[in-house]
């Protein structure tokens, strides 16, 4: 039994608000559109603004998790066969809680708004940047995961505690439930085990480097050091397919559901977010998907780029000039190796 949660959220403030939907497409939209399966939800309960939407293919996964434990033969501390799943799918619930009121928390500090969470079954997720800035967008995507640490290290505390010593018990595997037989008769200490156990699957989730996992987004923001705004998210989302093939594979070959669904999720992602990144620079333009601050900084990298380009044409320019008059004065054969190698270079760019 394994289970897990994407988290979707959706920041509104102004002209930002379309930015991803130019890529993706919204999901807060009240009607199913076929064609966007992350609009494949129902609403389950909306606080003024703010709603909760369930993904249809989190009540899939359930119903598959509850299929496996009554099919299964698993015994244990717990009183019936099925309440390691429950203990776990209400954990997952509030561990998810958690990790999207930290988020939010630090996302409202720098300045953004969420009105939608959405539950997936895999993990913690955001699709829209929080933020203008990318140090507050990187501290936005560390938020979650940071809260999910903090509770594991208190859980593992608590279990520390009540055994008396550091066991394997505290560090759980998040695709094995091995740990839980260290249990034979404390009740309190197995659902203890199994909290812990639930959210270092979800924290492993979470800090997968792909998209749409808050680590993908931590990847993302920390190439925004080294690349403008536009480029970071182009090689993090090419990074997302290569990496989301090579995990379902592993996932096809361990024979791990959860994996094989991070997977799905990160592929279909990456691939949807390519796409609307390719029709945003062949239509109307990488702006609507920058965010406001960050249009400037990338019109600024493309001048400099372009600059460095001009200047490198001019230097080729004058090289080419001189070696031409050096043909003029002693013919071909005096030029060296390098020479004929751009004078090669330089016609075969201006016949193209």
């Amino acid at each position: 039994m394994a289970v897990g949660a994407i988290m979707t959220k959706h920041s509104f403030d102004g002209d930002a608000s379309d930015s991803c939907d130019h890529l993706l497409g919204s999901v807060t939209q009240e009607r199913l559109i076929p064609e966007r399966p992350w609009t494949w939800s129902i609403p389950v309960v909306r606080i003024g603004s703010y709603s909760i939407r369930l993904h249809v293919t989190l009540l899939a996964f359930v119903v598959l998790q509850i299929l496996r434990t009554f099919l299964s033969s698993a015994t244990g501390p717990l009183p019936s066969e099925s309440a390691p799943m429950i203990v776990s799918l209400v954990a997952l619930f509030w561990l998810v809680m958690i990790h999207d009121a930290a988020r939010e928390f630090v996302s409202r500090r720098v300045g953004a708004e969420f009105s939608t969470l959405m539950l997936w079954p895999a993990g913690g997720i955001s699709w829209r940047q929080p933020s203008d800035i990318w140090v507050n967008r990187l501290s936005a995507a560390l938020a979650g995961p940071v809260a999910l640490l903090l509770v594991g290290v208190c859980i593992a505390g608590a279990l520390f505690v009540r055994l008396g010593s550091w066991q394997n018990a505290l560090l759980p595997s998040p695709l094995s439930l091995e740990g839980l037989s260290l249990f034979d008769s404390d009740r309190i200490g197995a659902i203890l085990w199994l909290i812990l156990w639930t959210d270092v699957m979800v924290l492993a989730a979470s800090l997968l480097p792909m998209h749409p996992f808050a680590g993908g987004r931590i990847v993302a923001s920390l190439l925004e050091i080294r690349f403008d705004f536009l480029r970071a998210q182009r090689i993090s989302l090419i990074a997302t397919i290569i990496l989301g093939i090579v995990l379902a594979i592993i996932a096809l070959a361990s024979n791990s559901l959860v994996v094989l669904l991070a997977a799905t999720v990160a592929i279909t992602t990456g691939m949807a977010g390519a796409r609307g990144l390719m029709q945003s620079e062949f239509s109307s333009g990488f702006g609507q998907f920058a965010p406001r601050n960050e249009v400037s900084r990338t019109d600024e990298h493309r001048r400099k780029n372009e600059a460095r380009t001009a200047e490198k044409l001019r230097a080729e320019e004058a090289k080419v000039d001189a070696i031409l008059r050096k043909i003029a004065q002693t013919g071909m054969s005096s030029l060296s190796w390098s020479e004929r190698r751009l004078l090669k270079n330089a016609t075969r760019r201006k016949r193209m």
